[in-house]
């Protein structure tokens, strides 16, 4: 038998592990909530608690890693995604991996989503509306149209109640003049960043919980969270809902775009990089 002598050096290859997103637990099993709708003080939305959501958007690192995944599985996509504002679509990650995820469609987000969900062995959530189909393809021009969000245990988009109740949960008991009343609860005004203690007429209290303001994205979770421990839901990037629209402002935010209570456009195919996705998913 040959010999040899010599020295050995293993070379460990850093990788993000899939299944290791933080949720948070919005509301109690069983409850259902009145929300305070967009600016309205008066106007409530029913939402029943104890779904998840991921304490901060989606970062480009993660996004990458299941993308190699989805495409060596069946899965197509018509973006490739972008690390934050300023990146290169489909390139490898860089320093800059934990920024957020953007330029990605409605219909990219979805069909990632179910990869993601299948990679991590739960059923992908959004299916065919003729023979319940896991949509894979995001290319396919039916996808905006007639993509179906089913009951499955994998991850999907906030609908707009939920992602509304969890950007203006509060943990106060009386109101001090500032928040809004409503089920028993007290919830941040609409015209407030998510978190804030006073109006985006505030640019530095605003700030203090949005990457606003500025010029490009930055690392997720870099700025105080809500009182749920939810990161950047106003701010850096825009997140996508179940109905295409978009909630939460972007860095490049002020004034109005950066309200708790605002709405953005409702458009499936569009991608620019200042829009993203926070991961949702039914409570156990």
């Amino acid at each position: 038998v040959p010999s040899y002598s010599g020295t050995l050096y293993a070379k460990w290859v850093e990788r993000t592990v899939a299944n290791m997103v933080d949720f948070v637990q919005v509301g109690e099993n069983g409850t259902s909530y009145s929300v305070p709708y967009g600016l309205s003080t008066t106007s409530w939305l029913s939402v029943d608690g104890g779904f998840m959501l991921a304490t901060t958007e989606t970062t480009y690192e993660l996004w990458y890693e299941v993308l190699i995944w989805a495409q060596d599985n069946g899965y197509t996509f018509t973006r490739l995604g972008m690390e934050g504002s300023m990146g290169i679509a489909g390139a490898a990650p860089t320093e800059n991996k934990r920024h957020p995820v953007t330029q990605v469609s409605w219909c990219d987000v979805v069909v990632w989503l179910n990869a993601y969900s299948e990679m991590n062995g739960f059923d992908p959530v959004y299916r065919s509306p003729y023979d319940g189909s896991i949509v894979r393809d995001a290319s396919d021009s039916s996808v905006a149209r007639y993509a179906v969000q089913s009951n499955n245990n994998g991850y999907r988009l906030p609908t707009l109640a939920e992602w509304e109740m969890a950007a203006k949960w509060t943990d106060y008991t009386s109101s001090d003049g500032r928040w809004v009343s409503g089920g028993g609860r007290f919830w941040t005004p609409g015209d407030y960043a998510s978190g804030a203690q006073d109006s985006v007429d505030n640019v530095l209290e605003t700030s203090r919980v949005a990457v606003a303001f500025s010029v490009a994205t930055e690392n997720v979770g870099m700025r105080d969270p809500n009182a749920l421990g939810l990161y950047d839901m106003t701010g850096n990037v825009t997140e996508l809902l179940t109905t295409g629209h978009e909630r939460g402002g972007s860095y490049v935010g002020q004034g109005g775009f950066l309200y708790v209570g605002y709405y953005g456009i409702d458009d499936r195919w569009y991608s620019v990089n200042d829009r993203g996705f926070r991961i949702a998913r039914d409570g156990a």
